[in-house]
């Protein structure tokens, strides 16, 4: 139960921070995306409707996920790149 209440704490200190420094962390693979490193967690977060918006959390040691359809809408897609709703 520590270790959760202690990524518990970490995660309200991070939301503090991002309110003072919303572009906090390294740009993401997604235009308008950032990335900031919680050991062992990657948080990717974006700017949305004037405030900050949790688009993924995720081990650093996992792959990215997909996004969600609505974190891609202005980014041009590329000519072989399928839709993100797409079975492959």
């Amino acid at each position: 139960m520590a270790a959760a209440e202690a990524l518990i704490a970490r995660m309200r200190r991070l939301r503090e921070e991002l309110a003072k420094y919303p572009k906090l962390g390294a740009r993401g693979a997604i235009p308008g995306t950032r990335r900031i490193v919680l050991a062992p967690y990657v948080v990717t977060v974006r700017s949305r409707h004037g405030g900050i918006e949790i688009v993924a959390i995720r081990h650093g040691r996992q792959r990215d996920a997909l996004a969600p359809d609505d974190a891609w809408q202005d980014r041009p897609r590329e000519a072989n790149e399928p839709d993100i709703g797409e079975d492959s």
